[in-house]
């Protein structure tokens, strides 16, 4: 399958968790302490940002809506 129809049909929290595995896999394949740190931070990062997308679909009924932009809060 191409590349871009791939991560077109792909989910936002799957691409993240894709980029945690690859960030995952260049941690494993490296010999410098310091990008093996900063891959498995990118790896952390895009697992949180995988599991706050799934949270966010599966509690939309939770949403607050925001205000809209400007609103004085004197107005209320």
């Amino acid at each position: 399958m191409h590349a871009l129809v791939k991560e077109a049909a792909m989910t936002t929290s799957q691409q993240y968790r894709s980029k945690a595995l690859e960030s995952a896999q260049l941690a494993r394949q490296s010999k410098s302490l310091r990008e093996i740190k900063e891959f498995l931070q990118a790896e952390r990062s895009y697992t949180a940002l995988a599991e706050n997308e799934e949270w966010l679909a599966a509690n939309t009924d939770k949403l607050v809506p925001a205000e809209p932009f400007g609103k004085d809060e004197t107005t209320r």
